[in-house]
């Protein structure tokens, strides 16, 4: 599913690209310069709706369709039980290779 979502962001943006392209093919900076830009205006504005339409239902659509959990861990260590975080740390700051190598990448 992950893939299938990172596919279609990818395809949107593509798409959204081209078509604010097509949209702008005709238009003429110089003449609406005249008329206050409006034009240019109305262009933009037609594409930010359209474009907030389009993300409305696709966000709408993963609302309801993704779940909370995967049906499967999505990777081993997912599963495994860890250790808690101050007895990770506190074995990190009495390591005294992992506190060379923290000096040496801080300072270069």
């Amino acid at each position: 599913m992950t893939r299938l979502i990172m596919l279609l962001i990818f395809l949107m943006s593509v798409v959204g690209s081209a078509f604010s392209g097509i949209v702008f093919s005709n238009y003429d900076e110089d003449e609406d310069k005249l008329n206050g830009y409006s034009h240019g205006k109305d262009l933009v504005l037609k594409i930010m709706v359209i474009e907030a339409i389009v993300v409305s239902v696709f966000v709408t659509i993963a609302v309801f369709t993704i779940g909370d959990k995967p049906p499967t861990p999505p990777s081993f260590t997912s599963i495994q039980a860890r250790e808690p975080i101050k007895t990770s740390l506190s074995s990190l700051i009495h390591n005294k290779e992992y506190i060379l190598v923290l000096i040496c990448f801080t300072l270069f």
